[in-house]
Parts: structure tokens; sequence; C-alpha cells
């Protein structure tokens, strides 16, 4: 069997001008799945990040000093479009649901705790709706478009290339989430669901041969001792 490793970015800098970037603690946690990396004592045969700056920078950082391939680039690998979905999607939410509305304010607030949390819990609504009505009339990527290039995505991943192959991979939540319910034969809001369970630099493990893929562990983050580092924003 062969191995791929499904590492979600370390932490950006959620709620800045610019999220796509690490912040300290992001960093860190890629220096700590770095150490990790190399405790393991194994070749890794091939690594692929997504387009996003802060899945380079988190490949760069882990493997900064582990022998091995130059990561490839991987469109396919990119996050699904969180934000256009929110959007395209709040007026029409907001007016179903008017009891969602105190959320909008929330999001003025200068408490980036409050702010983020009211984020999360807006986006996942809109995220719901937009698996539930892919009706193709949106200005952004569909959920069916998005689960065709993850399945793309997979297909090229799980290449047969020889035995006991390890592939890294660096891409984000939502996209590993998809990625591991395409493994389980699971159904959109399942991989919705483990998209959000997804810890920064948390690796996900996936046995594969041909024709064949196995979950073996998901969102492990023993590799980050201090529970302080534990983050999913």
């Amino acid at each position: 069997m062969s191995t791929l490793l499904l590492v979600r970015h370390a932490q950006a800098s959620f709620l800045s001008d610019d999220y796509d970037r690490l912040s300290e603690l992001g960093i860190a946690q890629a220096q700590q799945l770095g150490r990790y990396l190399r405790a393991l004592e194994e070749r890794v045969d091939a690594v692929f990040v997504g387009p996003r700056r802060r899945h380079a920078h988190t490949a760069e950082v882990a493997l900064e000093a582990l022998p091995g391939p130059e990561p490839e680039r991987l469109g396919e690998l990119d996050e699904y479009p969180a934000e256009a979905v929110l959007t395209s999607r709040l007026g029409a939410l907001l007016q179903a649901r008017p009891e969602l509305a105190a959320l909008t304010s929330q999001m003025a607030e200068p408490d980036l705790v409050r702010r983020g949390r009211a984020l999360d819990l807006l986006l996942r609504e809109a995220l719901r709706d937009w698996v539930l009505r892919d009706d193709g009339g949106e200005p952004h990527e569909t959920w069916n478009a998005f689960r065709a290039r993850v399945r793309t995505a997979l297909e090229r991943l799980t290449r047969d290339e020889g035995r006991g192959r390890r592939v890294l991979v660096v891409s984000s939540a939502g996209t590993i989430g998809a990625l591991v319910a395409e493994v389980l034969a699971a159904p959109p809001a399942t991989a919705l669901d483990l998209g959000f369970m997804l810890n920064n630099a948390a690796v996900t493990e996936i046995a594969f041969s041909p024709g064949r893929c196995s979950l073996a562990r998901f969102n492990a983050v023993a590799h980050l001792p201090d529970p302080g580092h534990w983050t999913r924003r």
C-alpha cells in the first residue's frame, strides 16, 4: 500500500487584510509539522500544494530540512469559493432566516473572537445552502464543479507509480474534507462537516493501492504537543 498524507495549511491570518499568509503561530505549527515528518525517517516521493500562498508557505517551512522533491502546484487542490458563496447567498439567507441577522451585526464588532464566530456560523449556513441548491446559476464555482475537480485531484494523487509511495499534500480544510468524503463515499453534507472539523497543520492519512483508497487517520495533531497550538482559524 502507498500513503497519501493530507495536511491542512498552518494558521493563516484570519480577519486580517491579507488572510492568505501564515500567522506567527502558523509558522510555528509548520515547523512542528516539519519536525514530525523528519522523525518518521521515511522518504517522501512527491509533494503537491494547492495554489494559495498559505499552502506553499506551509510546505516550504515544513520541508525546509527534509530532503525530497520540490512541491508541485496543483490547481485542483484549491479551496471552495467560500467568500463568493457567502456574498451571493447572504441576502436570501437572511430573508429566509431573520434570526441570523444578529450575526451580521456581530461581524462589525472589534472583538475578533465574536467576529470570527459570527462569520463562521454564517459561512456554514451559506455553504450548506450551496451544497443543497446547486442550480448552476451562481457567479462562482458550483458544488458539483468543486466536487468534480476534487475527484480529479484524488485520481492524480493516487496514480499508480509503484508500491509503497508516500505522497504529501498541503491544501485547505474544505478540499481535504471533500477528498476524505470521496474516499468514504460520503454525502456532500458530510464533506462539509469533515472540513469544518480540521485543525490547522493537522495530518490526515489515506492508504491507497490501484483501485482502492482507505482512510487510515483523520485530523491528527499529536505533532502539536501544546493544545494552545490546536486551531481551526
